[in-house]
């Protein structure tokens, strides 16, 4: 998430800086190809120790629905009010767009809610941060910058507003809530196209989230069903490109636009 916010630039400036000869040690929660790739570039024949991931927390209770994408929102809104008290909610989602996107309807809606992500800076967000451990503000939407890194012992709720890509994000982000051996609930949202992702993580966490049923205002969803996804019914596909070497347009050889035929334009 550093490396994403630009600090891979400082990181390669003070490299040049540094003697050629020198001990290096590299310490990261995750190894994404950003990170492997810099471990390549200035490590030279490392020993690598790597950790097994920590699972969840027993006392985090772990809930999942089936819903429509451009309902998520309104989800989110029917929860909180459900909810006999909250004094901090963190909603995560995957972009800087849809972070926005979600500030500004909970704002719109009233809701104490204020969002950290890459485009404030530092000042704003530790402003930010300080007004949320405060209990100014209640309902912190973020992205993942946050997942990994802070320590506030009493967030009552974390809500997956998208399912991470890397399954291993989703342990970071739900470690958020039942810290200090208190108690905490961790909501994840999964649209129809991010089952299969969220199937990977059951598998990486060794835990079958239990799902809840929608509120009967909101519309029903395609179902969650572990069998299809087993079988990699509902896996993304990655369609490659067709590139001929004739021209469209423009070759004698080639067919006119369609609409053009018999034009001599």
């Amino acid at each position: 998430r550093m490396l994403d916010m630009g600090f891979a630039e400082d990181i390669n400036r003070i490299i040049k800086t540094l003697p050629e000869k020198r001990q290096n040690l590299l310490f990261s929660a995750t190894m994404p190809q950003g990170i492997r790739k810099m471990a390549k570039q200035f490590l030279h024949n490392p020993a690598e120790i790597s950790l097994a991931l920590s699972k969840p927390a027993e006392n985090v209770k772990q809930t999942a629905y089936s819903i429509k994408e451009n309902e998520k929102v309104d989800f989110i809104q029917h929860f909180l009010k459900e909810l006999p008290s909250y004094d901090k909610i963190v909603i995560f989602a995957d972009t800087k767009a849809t972070v926005k996107y979600i500030s500004f309807r909970f704002q719109a809606a009233k809701y104490p809610a204020k969002s950290i992500h890459s485009d404030k800076d530092q000042k704003d967000r530790e402003s930010i941060l300080s007004d949320f451990k405060g209990g100014r503000v209640k309902i912190l939407v973020a992205t993942d910058i946050i997942a990994r890194g802070i320590h506030i012992d009493d967030i009552d709720v974390v809500i997956n507003y998208n399912v991470p890509g890397d399954a291993e994000d989703y342990v970071h982000r739900i470690g958020r809530t039942a810290r200090a051996a208190s108690k905490g609930e961790a909501v994840t949202l999964v649209a129809a196209q991010e089952q299969y992702k969220f199937y990977k993580i059951e598998q990486l966490i060794d835990t079958e989230v239990n799902f809840g049923t929608l509120p009967e205002s909101l519309s029903s969803a395609k179902p969650y069903d572990r069998e299809e996804l087993k079988l990699g019914k509902g896996k993304p596909q990655h369609h490659k490109k067709r590139f001929s070497n004739k021209k469209r347009h423009g070759n004698k050889k080639g067919p006119k636009p369609r609409g053009m035929e018999g034009s001599s334009k």
